[in-house]
């Protein structure tokens, strides 16, 4: 049998469709796993494909605003949306992926994957955020309950 061979291409200046299109086979490849369908060599592969998941749904707004029709058509809903969770749990999981301790004087919020779990029934990962100063609450959420998922950019 003879090889078949595949070229893309990719425009020079990427779109937010690309990114968008991104998350959707991420969030798709996640609840496969979820559902014991994708088969993982360990708990890492689930923390890499979490931790990519939302650094791109935090980038995302971004790539939106950047674009010259929904940036200026969107801007203010996009800005408030971003500052709501679970939309700025991720950019607080992303900042802490990125920067790993702050140094600034201002109280952040550090989000990280807290334990990613496997067993016969399937896999869960979990994300912890609490606030830098000690105030507020320690909390969890699963990556994969249907309230974090129904609410996050990606879901829609």
């Amino acid at each position: 049998m003879g090889s078949v061979s595949v070229t893309v291409g990719h425009a020079r200046v990427p779109t937010w469709h690309a990114l968008w299109a991104q998350i959707n086979r991420r969030v798709d490849r996640l609840g496969r796993i979820y559902a014991g369908t994708h088969k993982l060599e360990n708990t890492g592969d689930l923390e890499d494909e979490a931790d990519a998941l939302l650094l791109c749904i935090w980038n995302l707004h971004d790539w939106l605003l950047a674009d010259g029709e929904i940036g200026q058509r969107l801007s203010g809903e996009i800005k408030e949306i971003k500052d709501r969770d679970p939309l700025a749990l991720c950019h607080d999981y992303a900042d802490t992926f990125k920067h790993h301790t702050y140094d600034r004087k201002r109280v952040r919020r550090y989000a990280r994957l807290h334990e990613t779990t496997g067993s016969p029934e399937g896999v869960t990962c979990s994300f912890r955020y609490w606030m830098t100063d000690g105030s507020g609450v320690d909390g969890s959420v699963d990556g994969g309950c249907p309230e974090f998922r129904g609410t996050s950019v990606a879901a829609r």
